[in-house]
């Protein structure tokens, strides 16, 4: 595990995200989803809020939906939404397959054993 040293954080700028250290970079992961991978100055410009609104670092961190002030709380909620429903469309469809194998080999095994008492009567 990879140890970083935070400084001082403007809660203004960043909106809330997760973080991890990757080799020499920065993943920095939106609530939605999005991502930025930055370097270690870009890193603690985001973190400190010395980002200039008219700079490329600026318009990727805006675009990963990470940026307080211009964070879309419409798109995050329908990209969270979306996910939410894949994971219980998948979670239910699994259930249901498990289930039907489950009487599947249910039915198997009673007919295999109805077989055994009638050839061993």
């Amino acid at each position: 595990m990879t140890l970083v040293q935070l400084t001082a954080q403007k809660t203004t700028f960043a909106a809330d995200c997760r973080f991890r250290a990757i080799r020499d970079k920065m993943l920095v992961t939106s609530l939605d989803g999005r991502f930025a991978l930055l370097t270690q100055d870009e890193f603690r410009a985001f973190r400190s809020g010395a980002v200039p609104p008219e700079s490329e670092l600026y318009q990727r961190l805006s675009a990963a939906n990470l940026v307080r002030a211009v964070f879309d709380v419409k798109h995050a909620a329908a990209l969270i939404s979306e996910r939410k429903s894949r994971s219980r469309t998948s979670a239910s469809s699994s259930t249901s397959s498990s289930t039907r194998r489950d009487a599947t080999r249910r039915s198997a095994s009673r007919s295999s054993s109805r077989s055994s008492r009638t050839s061993a009567s």
